[in-house]
């Protein structure tokens, strides 16, 4: 979900590589970097949530 927008951005700066100097892709390289981060840190949180919203069954009564 938005983990993999996130994922998409960061792997369209990789077009760039051939495209700019080398100090300016070395920052990029750095974007790169936090977006996996970010992207990471997003899907945990997703993953968090949705186990929080996932019912509890009831429980069964003892014999």
């Amino acid at each position: 979900m938005l983990g993999d927008k996130i994922r998409n951005v960061r792997n369209s700066l990789g077009v760039l590589a051939d495209k700019v100097n080398e100090g300016v892709w070395a920052y990029l390289k750095v974007c790169q970097a936090e977006l996996t981060d970010a992207a990471d840190a997003v899907e945990e949180i997703e993953r968090a949530v949705a186990m929080e919203k996932k019912p509890i069954p009831a429980a069964t009564p003892a014999k």
